[in-house]
């Protein structure tokens, strides 16, 4: 058990069954994985605020890793840290899924990830450790077959399948010849831009992205959407430059910024209850500390709300249970049960659709 775990038995929040094990810092922290061998076991991360770093540490300036966390700080708006994984240059596909699992471990806190694994199979793999381990991914493919409309084999349609919250993927062309296809690593320009600040508070969709150009295969409306349709995001041309467009979604069809919304939430109400409880000599099972946790609950959504992840046209409500209707044996738990909140989130606007009349 991960010791960042341990605060999820004190504090048990669910939002639509949507559970982390994140802390609220860690929640604009990007995690790239990928093979390398600049840096040897034992090591298995290291941080970066940019990537000059990296190339003064010995990383290839072709290499993935090197060129995500480049473009990850060529955005208008970056995330302060990058946690750089490594799977070693001549590991198998299953290392990455082992990789994954010691970065969970690091002290480093991290929400993001991303890779230059490209094989679909151990990418819907590594997909399900991600939703059970509350991160989010944004996984990539250059596979042809996603322009096929009728085909299910391609990475985003194998995620909706599974339904997955916590991943979503991007499409572009491969680099390299045919016999050598490097994996592209746009995908970092997303999430350089998006994956910072307040989580939820960024919308993912038409953003303007730096260092990336529009992939040539997506040479059509048809194309744009048969992607979009599958649940992919890509870089399109609109209005003169390139931006994010497509699905912006996750395997499950909710919003990005939706599901980093609930997990601000909840991360945040789990925090805020675990500092009152565990700062209190003793918190009394009693109304007052009911009042206390309830207070707490209410605290986050106002702040929420200030930062228009939460709507503030429609009433919040949060209800805690009657102390005295609860058995001796609850009571002797020691757990509040059954504290509940209600409210609305803001979403955004993608589009509208205007009509009008002019006359003489």
């Amino acid at each position: 058990m991960a010791l960042n775990e341990l605060i999820n038995q004190i504090v048990d929040v669910q939002i639509r069954n949507v559970t982390s094990n994140t802390y609220s810092r860690d929640l604009n922290t990007i995690a790239v994985l990928a093979k390398h061998d600049v840096f040897t076991a034992p090591e298995i991360y290291r941080v970066y605020q940019g990537s000059s770093a990296m190339a003064e540490d010995g990383f290839d300036l072709t290499s993935y890793a090197y060129n995500a966390v480049r473009l990850i700080f060529a955005q208008e708006i970056t995330p302060v840290n990058v946690v750089v994984g490594r799977v070693a240059a001549s590991g198998a596909n299953a290392d990455y899924l082992t990789a994954f699992n010691q970065l969970l471990m690091i002290p480093q806190g991290w929400l993001w990830l991303i890779s230059d694994l490209r094989d679909t199979a151990t990418q819907v793999t590594l997909a399900g450790l991600v939703e059970t381990n509350s991160k989010m991914y944004l996984a990539a493919t250059h596979e042809t077959v996603a322009l096929t409309a009728l085909d299910t084999t391609d990475l985003s349609s194998e995620i909706k399948a599974l339904s997955y919250s916590k991943t979503a993927c991007w499409f572009d062309d491969k680099l390299g010849t045919d016999l050598l296809p490097l994996p592209n690593y746009s995908e970092a320009a997303l999430l350089g831009r998006c994956a910072n600040g307040i989580a939820g508070t960024v919308k993912f969709k038409q953003k303007r992205l730096i260092g990336v150009t529009v992939p040539t295969s997506i040479d059509s409306l048809t194309k744009i959407t048969t992607l979009t349709n599958k649940g992919y995001t890509f870089a399109a041309n609109v209005e003169q430059s390139v931006r994010s467009y497509g699905a912006t979604q996750t395997g499950s069809g909710e919003w990005i910024d939706a599901v980093l919304s609930i997990l601000w939430l909840e991360t945040n109400i789990r925090e805020r209850v675990f500092a009152t409880i565990a700062n209190s000599e003793k918190l009394p099972y009693e109304p007052e500390g009911a009042v206390a946790i309830e207070a707490d609950v209410r605290s986050v959504i106002a702040e929420a709300q200030g930062y228009n992840i939460v709507a503030d046209d429609t009433p919040i409500s949060v209800t805690t249970p009657n102390i005295l209707d609860l058995t001796p044996a609850q009571r002797n738990t020691r757990i509040l049960p059954n504290v509940r909140f209600s409210c609305r989130l803001t979403g955004a606007i993608d589009g509208t659709v205007i009509r009008g009349e002019v006359f003489a």
